[in-house]
């Protein structure tokens, strides 16, 4: 009988512990166990003869008018419980993960529900590389750098959600040079693209518009600082006509209007009747004293004979003295000898 008895005291003393902070306000005296039974989440505990809430960890049922234990999965419930099963809820924790956490949207989550999370990443940390961190890939956390390329580049996380190309931190090739490409740097080390120090302008290269030469483009265009310097790039045709005759025309590239047309060079092809060229560039009216030899080239008179006006050749007149080993003479007055 004494050991019941202080089962009873125990027993007395937690409900009365749990049942103090509950908002449930039952009856604190009944005639019956009926006035009780009509509280929505209140009980009669007839070994009390008390109408009390529901405890912690457990729910009331509406149809038995009973508190019950919560399920196993949701063991939690706040005392005093009118809302059956939906009282009761699971922890919910953050877990940690490689590189970060999942944080759940809620502490709880409640009967038949579950618990929610976000991926939360470190910004730094990353392996292999001092400024990269992590972001997040579905429940996880990924590394922003990895290996790439046989181990020899990295490839790095960018802001627009997807991976670089492979970079590396230094060329094999001795004709190329290390571009590096934003702020990506891997064990102190800046990261970027090898570059070939010179290509053939004729070739796909970058920012030159290959479509304003309608000759034959040539020349190199050389690296400057990740770009390529297209200013030796030219276009040349092998004939255009210029002022009283035709050459062949070399122009270089022009990175403002995108065109080929500065540094213009011609080299005469042919000079029209009546021109000639004295610097090879150009055609002029054919000097005094000077003859058109061939398609183009202007020539100096033989010694002593003239030309002048409309003059075609060069000739000797009266004017002109000969030489021979007989002695000095001129031709008659009205003659002339063409001489070219």
């Amino acid at each position: 009988m004494l050991k019941k008895l202080t089962f009873v005291c125990y027993f007395i003393c937690i409900c009365i512990a749990h049942f103090s902070a509950v908002a449930v306000n039952c009856p604190s005296t009944v005639a019956d166990a009926s006035e009780c039974l009509g509280v929505v989440g209140c009980v009669y505990l007839e070994l009390l003869d008390r109408c009390e809430p529901c405890t912690e960890g457990a729910y009331y049922d509406s149809s038995s008018k009973t508190c019950k234990s919560c399920p196993s999965e949701y063991p939690n419930s706040a005392a005093g419980s009118v809302n059956g099963k939906s009282d009761c809820y699971k922890p919910c924790e953050t877990i940690p993960v490689t590189g970060g956490h999942r944080v759940p949207s809620s502490d709880k989550a409640y009967y038949n529900t579950q618990c929610t999370y976000t991926t939360q990443c470190n910004t730094t940390g990353a392996t292999n590389c001092s400024n990269m961190g992590f972001h997040p890939d579905g429940d996880n956390c990924v590394p922003d750098v990895r290996e790439c390329g046989g181990g020899n580049g990295f490839q790095f996380y960018a802001n627009n959600g997807t991976f670089t190309q492979c970079y590396v931190s230094s060329c094999t090739n001795t004709n190329e040079s290390l571009i590096p490409q934003g702020d990506y740097v891997c064990n102190g080390a800046p990261y970027g693209v090898c570059m070939t120090n010179a290509i053939p302008c004729n070739t796909t290269t970058p920012g030159l518009n290959a479509s304003a030469c309608s000759g034959t483009i040539s020349g190199n265009a050389t690296l400057n600082g990740g770009t390529y310097n297209l200013s030796q790039c030219a276009c040349e045709k092998t004939s255009v006509s210029i002022s009283n005759g035709n050459a062949g025309e070399k122009c270089f590239y022009n990175g403002t209007s995108n065109r080929f047309d500065i540094g213009c060079t011609y080299t005469v092809i042919s000079c029209n009747d009546g021109y000639c060229s004295t610097d090879g560039q150009s055609c002029v009216t054919v000097p005094e004293n000077k003859y058109k030899s061939g398609e183009k080239d202007c020539v100096q008179c033989p010694a002593g004979s003239y030309r002048s006006g409309s003059e075609t050749k060069c000739y000797w007149n009266n004017q002109t003295l000969f030489t021979d080993k007989n002695g000095s003479f001129t031709i008659p007055a009205s003659g002339k000898i063409i001489a070219k």
